[in-house]
């Protein structure tokens, strides 16, 4: 059961900085439980995402290397891109993954004109534990 459970938002809009910008910062601890960015316009998709766990990466790749790497199909990952009007990157995992420290959904547009906004959430608590 995850306790103390919240939705957390980031938002970028027009014009992005360049280089990299956190769009979801969270201190720990805590647990992830699941999350999504979404780009709303822009052209070549070579804005990345890296998502991290107390300092670890667990993804990083641009919009167009997530679908290149076969992010836009069943996988086992945990990552999913889902491509339309907007483009969304979701991720959630079979447990919840704890983190002691932080985290954190960085984002880099700095090479990809046209984006009117980046929207992220994602689902965080404050502990987990199952039944016995």
């Amino acid at each position: 059961m995850i306790t103390g459970s919240k939705q957390v938002t980031g938002l970028l809009t027009s014009p992005l900085k360049a280089g990299p910008q956190n769009l979801i910062n969270i201190t720990g601890p805590g647990v992830l439980v699941s999350g999504m960015v979404i780009k709303q316009g822009g052209v070549g998709d070579s804005t990345r995402v890296k998502v991290k766990l107390d300092g670890q990466t667990l993804f990083n790749h641009t919009f167009a290397g997530a679908d290149a790497a076969g992010y836009d199909t069943s996988n086992k990952s945990g990552f999913r891109l889902t491509r339309g009007t907007d483009d969304a990157l979701s991720f959630a995992f079979s447990e919840p993954l704890h983190f002691s420290t932080s985290f954190l959904i960085e984002i880099d547009a700095s090479l990809e004109p046209g984006i009117s906004q980046i929207t992220g959430r994602c689902i965080v608590g404050a502990s987990c534990s199952y039944p016995s």
